[in-house]
């Protein structure tokens, strides 16, 4: 037994050492890249960035104003309409799409110039349009009122960012860049979505419907962690992936019976610390070491 339990622990430990490893001095690249920052910084490329604090939110049953009801407008329009939100648009011209979800009684559909009192009762708003007087008045309205606010494309004129989003089921993987590059977030939104399949949608399904039968039987929440953590950082996925339903159940019932203290915390740990990633993207990632001193994003 102490045999079985000291190769994982020694896994952990190497594992540990090279996360410290990696830290120090920063690579080759990463001061060939700082160098090419400083440069341009004194040519006048900056990106005078901002902390976020990411957020799912749940907007179900709310009103929610679009401004502009374009190509852009629209995609905000159907983002709305998918999570489940009331959605009034004020645009001076629309889509044939937006026109056929208003006909259908889907959206709220004013084609006027947009008016102050349009965000009466909103509890957020999205500003679509190329006008940006337009852009600063619904920013500024919104702001008076502490209302959630974005302006396509304009993040000084945002106090929330719409990210990138990979969806599956209730999945759901949101990229930002922090209003850096869009067209960066969706590269990665892209590779994402070929690692992630409809499986996953499969597997959310699995494992919410275990969640209120394990807090009647396990209602510490650290307890809970320990099992969910057992059952999907195993060969769960490939079980779903192949419909092995019997093999599903048999590992479900196992690491439920067996319950958080199928072994030591060093042990678990050691589990997870050593454990492959589920996902591994198609292209080889650039080694630059990033602020926190890692590489490849490990």
């Amino acid at each position: 037994m102490a045999a079985s339990r000291a190769r994982p622990l020694a896994r952990l430990r190497d594992a540990l050492a090279r996360r410290r490893d990696r830290g120090g001095e920063s690579s080759p690249a990463r001061r060939r890249i700082d160098a090419l920052l400083a440069r341009w910084g004194r040519q006048g490329r900056r990106w005078d960035t901002r902390p976020y604090y990411p957020a799912i939110l749940d907007i179900a049953g709310r009103k929610a104003v679009v401004v502009g009801a374009g190509k852009v407008g629209e995609g905000k329009i159907e983002g709305l309409l998918h999570g489940g939100a009331r959605v009034r648009v004020v645009s001076l011209t629309s889509t044939e799409t937006v026109r056929r979800w208003a006909a259908e009684g889907r959206v709220e559909l004013e084609q006027r110039a947009y008016e102050t009192s349009d965000l009466d009762g909103a509890f957020m708003v999205i500003a679509a349009t190329e006008d940006n007087a337009t852009n600063v008045r619904v920013f500024e309205d919104a702001e008076a009122r502490q209302m959630l606010c974005n302006v396509v494309d304009v993040t000084h004129l945002c106090n929330f960012i719409l990210p990138s989003i990979v969806r599956r089921g209730d999945l759901a993987i949101a990229v930002s860049t922090g209003g850096a590059s869009p067209a960066m977030a969706r590269r990665i939104r892209l590779s994402l979505a070929e690692c992630y399949g409809d499986e996953y949608a499969v597997a959310m399904q699995l494992l919410g419907s275990l969640r209120e039968e394990l807090k009647e039987r396990y209602p510490h929440a650290d307890d809970r962690k320990v099992l969910f953590e057992r059952m999907v950082y195993s060969d769960f996925m490939e079980m779903v992936r192949t419909g092995d339903a019997d093999g599903i159940e048999a590992w479900v019932t196992r690491c439920i019976d067996e319950g958080p203290g199928y072994a030591s915390r060093e042990e678990h740990r050691a589990m997870l610390e050593t454990a492959k990633p589920e996902c591994k993207l198609r292209f080889q990632p650039l080694e630059i070491e990033n602020l926190a001193g890692t590489v490849n994003g490990r």
